[in-house]
């Protein structure tokens, strides 16, 4: 689902919807109308997780390299795209930013893991024309013939 995602630009319910909405997406991630599909939360709670464990650059590039063993390999021009991914804006306090900025958990947050689940400690605002966006930044390198992402940075 993360690869669908970046490949077509999608947020994490926009994501959930379309695997949800369309078979060849469904069939993609290799779930059925029989599977539950991961909801938004389980999509975000994924990549967040295999952000921490600084894994999506190595997964990107085996999944380039299975591209590559199809004979898909790149050698023309490439795209690079710079995206900003929304997520819901926080409501903290001062003090609770103050300990996310610091890389730490807020006191008392560590003992609602629901509450703690729907929380993007990591996400940050940005500004992109004048206008004030709260998310993630993703950049991506996109083969420009065959429409694969070749590496993905998220920040």
């Amino acid at each position: 689902m993360l690869v669908l995602q970046q490949l077509f630009n999608l947020g994490d319910e926009e994501v959930e919807f379309q695997v949800n909405d369309r078979h060849s997406f469904e069939e993609f991630v290799h779930l059925g109308v029989m599977n539950d599909i991961p909801n938004a939360t389980t999509v975000a709670f994924f990549r967040e997780r295999l952000r921490k464990a600084n894994v999506i650059d190595e997964l990107f590039e085996m999944f380039e390299s299975y591209l590559r063993n199809q004979g898909l390999e790149a050698r023309g021009r490439q795209i690079i795209d710079a995206t900003l991914v929304p997520v819901p804006k926080q409501r903290n306090s001062r003090e609770d930013n103050k300990e996310i900025k610091a890389n730490r958990v807020p006191d008392g947050w560590s003992e609602s893991p629901k509450r703690l689940r729907q929380r993007y400690l990591d996400a940050c605002w940005v500004k992109k024309n004048d206008i004030n966006h709260y998310g993630y930044k993703n950049s991506n390198c996109i083969d420009a013939e065959h429409g694969f992402i070749r590496r993905v940075q998220c920040s």
